[in-house]
């Protein structure tokens, strides 16, 4: 029964349709959640979980040790009798990257959150954190195996979650942090396993991955994973720190518009990721598709949230239009990346683009942190700076002339 529909999934051109379909749905499910929690919370409250939802994005490419792009890989080339290695891997992994995921989660929420609420914050995030980390791994086998459409469905399960907990929080009538960080940690254990009873019937044999899975190359590769969301929430933690938690709420408010249209557009990119990471098609045709799809959902988006935000919000929420443009600017050198990082993937050569996250980072970390500028069109400024020099190196490193210095530099 299960390969029946596994199989009517990938017929055809069905993939991209769910694959789009799925990114849609997530687009809608953030933007109800979006106008759900500013009409039900204060600013303040909103700045803080906005933290909370982006440490849930970064904590999971942190614990999977940059093996998930090699998932697709190993899966990809080595086929299905490597299913049982890598899921066996994927627990090892988590489990190993515990308890110092525990500690990062209980350091980082401690300015925003007192005891007791911080230990079950941080237990909260941390359930949320190691779920996500396992799904994300099946996904990665399952996008390996040309099962496409099946990937799309389990990540939108993944990042819809904090949507679903919405509802519950409702219907208890405690819309707040806490509440909804205990239902998201309930729906994500369900989730996680539904997608390993799925990852687990794609077993044929039992192949070793030794000498296929790298982790030297995954740990080389954690910071241009882990990159693109710790720039984001660096820069909106500072925020909080150089300004009040109001200030994150109306950043992220901007960022929403950004981040919805690159949820839809990014879609069309992983259609080709298989392909691209080959070299049997260039990046560009996933740009040329991606880019005017992105920007006709952000100018939606742009005008959606002006007309709604005065209707629905709380006083003291209040969109910014320089922030929400230079934002908007940031996704589509985002989405540059995104279809060049296939490329990297197939040539190993994502550890560049990780020393570029790197430097990136730390500079602008001690730039704002000295400067501390009371105006959010700096940092939004100081975000597509950053991502425009990573986008500029990554596609340097991939440029044929450094690929023909580098075998001229092998003995």
């Amino acid at each position: 029964m299960l390969d029946r529909v596994l199989n009517a999934l990938e017929s055809r051109r069905l993939p991209m349709v769910i694959s789009l379909a799925v990114s849609a749905a997530l687009a809608a499910f953030t933007a109800l959640r979006f106008v759900v929690l500013i009409h039900a919370m204060p600013p303040a409250q909103y700045g803080v979980f906005n933290l909370y939802t982006l440490l849930a994005s970064l904590l999971p490419l942190f614990m999977t040790a940059g093996l998930t792009l090699q998932y697709q890989r190993v899966s990809h080339f080595q086929g299905p009798g490597t299913t049982h290695a890598l899921l066996r891997t994927s627990v090892l992994v988590t489990l190993i990257a515990l308890v110092p995921s525990f500690a990062a989660v209980f350091l980082i929420t401690m300015p925003i959150v007192s005891l007791p609420e911080l230990i079950w914050v941080s237990i909260f995030l941390l359930v949320i954190s190691a779920t996500a980390s396992l799904t994300t791994f099946h996904s990665q086998i399952l996008l390996g195996l040309n099962y496409r459409s099946t990937s799309s469905l389990m990540m939108f399960l993944v990042n819809a979650g904090a949507t679903f907990a919405v509802l519950p929080a409702w219907l208890e009538g405690r819309i707040a942090p806490m509440a909804l960080l205990g239902w998201w940690a309930a729906f994500s254990v369900a989730i996680t396993a539904l997608t390993w009873w799925v990852a687990r019937s794609r077993r044929e044999g039992r192949e070793g991955i030794g000498g296929v899975l790298s982790w030297r190359e995954g740990l080389l590769s954690v910071p241009s994973q882990i990159g693109p969301w710790l720039f984001v929430f660096v820069i909106r933690y500072l925020i909080g720190l150089n300004i009040d938690e109001s200030a994150i709420a109306n950043y992220a408010i901007a960022a929403t518009i950004s981040d919805m249209a690159f949820l839809v557009a990014v879609s069309l990119l992983n259609y080709f990721t298989n392909r691209v990471m080959s070299g049997t098609q260039a990046p560009w045709r996933g740009i040329l598709l991606s880019a005017p799809l992105y920007l006709l959902l952000a100018a939606c988006g742009f005008f959606a949230v002006l007309w709604l935000l005065p209707l629905v919000g709380q006083q003291g929420y209040e969109l910014e239009p320089p922030v929400a443009l230079i934002l908007i600017g940031v996704g589509l050198v985002r989405l540059y990346l995104t279809a060049w990082r296939s490329r990297a993937l197939g040539l190993k050569k994502i550890h560049v683009s990780s020393n570029a996250y790197l430097v990136v980072i730390a500079i602008s970390v001690l730039a704002l942190w000295f400067w501390a500028p009371v105006y959010p069109e700096a940092y939004a400024v100081v975000t597509l700076a950053g991502f425009l020099v990573v986008a500029v190196v990554q596609r340097i490193s991939l440029s044929p002339s450094a690929g023909r210095r580098a075998r001229r530099s092998r003995p």
